[in-house]
């Protein structure tokens, strides 16, 4: 998923004769809805760390494959509440991703059925059936290590439906269910505002400031998360947010309700009011091999 059009190439070669935060930020603003392959997410932080309580802050740590698709999304510092979330990816012979598994700390085989969640882990099945539609079939799965075979869908399982410009951005939804004779999938539109950001005007605390949105980093974020915003989403009350020299943010504050979308990155309710991004950088080269 994260190879580079002869376009980008073409780009970031004509870009490689200016300095190279210059020559980022340039590619950024001629081509708002791309990626920034410049940058990848490596650590989050949740809480505020004191020398004194070391054990009182989450930190997770993202690998990458070779390609510079995300594997794992998992706990740095183990011993910390064993539901904290953590997620895994598979990818296809083609580098799109196949497989992205939400469960929760505690090891492979880790029964998420107990106290607090109620439910067993949330597997995606992605498939391709054309350009500009992804096909994500959510399933349950109660059992077996999250190495092991992809599960069997069975029926009445929800199957989502995803469209997509031709600029890579999802612009449409809709969603079935695994049974027979159903009738056929009614998508319906994604709202963005003029800032290229998913709509959210209904909540009049929050707005969008100007940094870049993480999830850009890498299609996968975008994709699993379902939020091809431009920017990130922050309180109207809101510090500044702080940034990095690629205008990705470092600093952002938990956005309560988790209404944002419906997964991201504050899901730690209980680290409260901000968590911190720490991220790889280099340009003009991308993420790989750094």
């Amino acid at each position: 998923m994260s190879k580079l059009t002869p376009f980008v190439l073409a780009a970031f070669l004509m870009l490689s004769t200016l300095p190279s935060c210059r020559k980022a930020i340039d590619y950024i603003h001629d081509h708002p809805d791309a990626q920034v392959p410049f940058c990848r997410i490596t650590k989050l932080t949740f809480g505020d760390f004191d020398p004194a309580r070391p054990w009182d802050i989450l930190q997770l740590g993202v690998t990458y494959n070779a390609k510079g698709n995300p594997l794992s999304l998992a706990e740095l510092n183990p011993g910390k509440p064993i539901w904290t979330p953590e997620l895994y990816f598979r990818y296809d012979k083609f580098d799109r991703l196949s497989d992205f598994m939400y469960t929760t700390a505690g090891g492979v085989g880790y029964d998420s059925t107990l106290f607090p969640y109620t439910s067993p882990f949330i597997w995606h099945k992605y498939a391709y059936p054309h350009p500009g539609l992804i096909v994500d079939t959510v399933l349950t799965y109660d059992t077996g290590p999250l190495n092991g075979p992809s599960p069997i869908a069975k029926p009445g399982v929800a199957i989502y439906f995803y469209k997509f410009n031709v600029a890579g951005k999802m612009i449409a939804e809709a969603v079935t269910t695994y049974l027979p004779n159903q009738p056929p999938p009614v998508f319906g539109g994604i709202a963005y505002d003029a800032r290229g950001n998913r709509d959210l005007s209904t909540y009049t605390n929050i707005r969008y400031d100007s940094s870049i949105h993480p999830y850009r980093t890498n299609k996968v974020w975008q994709l699993v998360f379902k939020d091809y915003s431009r920017n990130y989403p922050v309180y109207t009350t809101s510090p500044t947010t702080p940034t990095n020299s690629f205008g990705l943010p470092t600093r952002l504050p938990y956005i309560a309700g988790n209404i944002i979308p419906v997964s991201q990155f504050d899901w730690y309710s209980y680290y409260t009011p901000y968590y911190y991004i720490e991220y790889a950088c280099s340009a003009p080269k991308g993420p790989i091999n750094y």
